[in-house]
């Protein structure tokens, strides 16, 4: 993973200048060392008064510092691990415990932390800030930072002004030799890291003013456009099927090593696979355009097996009145438009209300079937997160799309390095979600009408195959933006 620097979003952890004297020897050991020698660290942090303008063109490499709340120090854990790979010393220092520095010419703000002792020896430095209670700094190369449900951040990794920051990857940490004839208290050890945000930022792009979109109906028979459905993206959520990722980034060859690759049963790794875990999207309490933090999320050459991350959208669908089906050999049909705006669509028809529906279905429906389908569609009129659940019945058993209001779900997989299409071969990231990278996602266009209900696939979603399309966006905090055509 490519390291950034302060204005990326990362915390620069910069070693403070020394001079070497030969006056270190053991009445320096206070802390039971026997052979103590010494460190100390600034923190040089962007000044969130003085941001960078987000970019909004494709992968341009740009930068956004984040808010006030992705970037306040809370404390910062060292840790140092011996040649063996087992962590000898961690050490926390408070945010009360910092010296503040002031403001550098940059607009950076600068923390310095306390000498510290640590046993003369070769190490390798890890760096953590804002640690979670439940971060155990032990074992840094194979802790493991869990998620909710959903894949959501949970236990303080991603919340207001604590968002867990840590070193990554082998070129971000630093390897050290520490002595304690040189490196004294009065002239500690310079070490200088990088950290980034074990997080990732999902959010709809501001740039993108097009919210609404129109697409044609055609006649079932003759293929000739008959109609538009007008349709505007009412909500957003998140469908991240990810639960674990190192804390501390780990790699695997050419690419960043995911700890779900490692299962061999992902049954149970995410249970939230229909709409059951979406309430909030299908009942409106989201915000119109939220933003998630979710974990990183990678895939090993296109091939994103259960764990990709995704979005889901809802629409809201207005048909004309010139698409509804009002003929058939001996059936009434009204064509009038449901109150609430729920239509039907059995075949390649659209009905315009639950009556329409019923009547059709009575004389070409399978007549075996009749009174399941019959009760189910009477049922329309419930509550909508109710209903739903008959709508997947509705639809799976008898074939019959319920747009209950005239919603409809689309869900557009998420990529690092692009959507990807069906005539290229998959490649590494290609549906990766990356720590410390903010991804704003566009809808480019809509051709077609969504899934009844929001539902996780168990593979990407193919931009060839689906109704939104969407595009990508790279901009280090990182910002990294999806436009989907639906």
């Amino acid at each position: 993973m490519k390291i950034y620097k302060i204005l990326a979003g990362s915390l620069l952890l910069l070693g403070l200048a020394s001079c070497n004297n030969e006056n270190g020897n053991d009445d320096n050991n206070k802390n039971d060392i026997k052979n103590p020698a010494y460190a100390q660290f600034s923190l040089v942090m962007a000044n969130t008064q003085n941001q960078a303008k987000a970019s909004t063109s494709t992968s341009d490499g740009g930068t956004n510092i984040g808010t006030t709340e992705e970037q306040t120090v809370q404390n910062v854990t060292i840790i140092f691990s011996n040649v063996e790979g087992t962590v000898q010393y961690d050490t926390t220092f408070n945010v009360n415990n910092l010296t503040s520095g002031g403001v550098t010419s940059d607009q950076e703000i600068v923390y310095t932390t306390p000498v510290f002792e640590v046993e003369e020896g070769e190490y390798t430095v890890y760096a953590c800030v804002n640690k979670p209670s439940s971060f155990n700094p032990a074992t840094p190369e194979t802790d493991l930072v869990s998620a909710g449900d959903r894949g959501t951040i949970t236990d303080g990794i991603a919340k207001d002004n604590n968002f867990m920051m840590t070193t990554s990857m082998e070129n971000a940490r630093a390897n050290v030799i520490l002595k304690k004839t040189v490196n004294t208290e009065n002239n500690p050890l310079p070490i200088s890291l990088n950290v980034d945000r074990t997080a990732a930022k999902i959010s709809y792009n501001t740039a993108k003013t097009n919210r609404s979109f129109t697409f044609e109906v055609t006649n079932a028979t003759t293929g000739v456009a008959i109609g538009n459905v007008p349709t505007t993206l009412t909500a957003m959520n998140i469908a991240n099927r990810n639960m674990t990722s190192y804390a501390f980034g780990r790699k695997d060859g050419e690419y960043v090593k995911d700890p779900n690759f490692d299962q061999t049963d992902v049954t149970d790794l995410y249970a939230g696979t229909t709409f059951d875990d979406k309430q909030d999207l299908i009942t409106g309490q989201n915000p119109e355009y939220p933003y998630f933090y979710c974990l990183e999320n990678t895939d090993k050459e296109g091939k994103a097996e259960k764990f990709y991350t995704g979005i889901f959208f809802q629409a809201k669908h207005e048909p004309d009145n010139s698409v509804w089906c009002t003929t058939a050999t001996g059936v009434t049909l009204t064509g009038t438009p449901s109150v609430n705006g729920t239509f039907y669509r059995f075949g390649r028809l659209l009905f315009a209300n639950k009556t329409d529906m019923i009547n059709y279905y009575t004389k070409y429906g399978d007549q075996n079937a009749l009174q399941a389908v019959t009760d189910l569609l009477e049922g329309s009129d419930e509550n909508g997160y109710e209903f739903l659940t008959k709508c997947v019945t509705l639809r799976d058993t008898y074939h019959i799309d319920v747009y209950y209001e005239g919603h409809s779900y689309y869900l557009a997989t998420i990529g690092h390095t692009g959507n990807g299409s069906a005539a290229t071969a998959p490649y590494a990231m290609q549906y990766g979600v990356v720590r410390n990278t903010w991804y704003q996602v566009g809808v480019n266009d809509i051709s077609g009408l969504g899934s009844v209900v929001p539902e996780s696939t168990d593979e990407p979603v193919d931009p060839e195959d689906a109704n939104i399309q969407v595009e990508i966006l790279i901009n280090p905090w990182n910002v990294v933006i999806n436009d989907f055509n639906l």
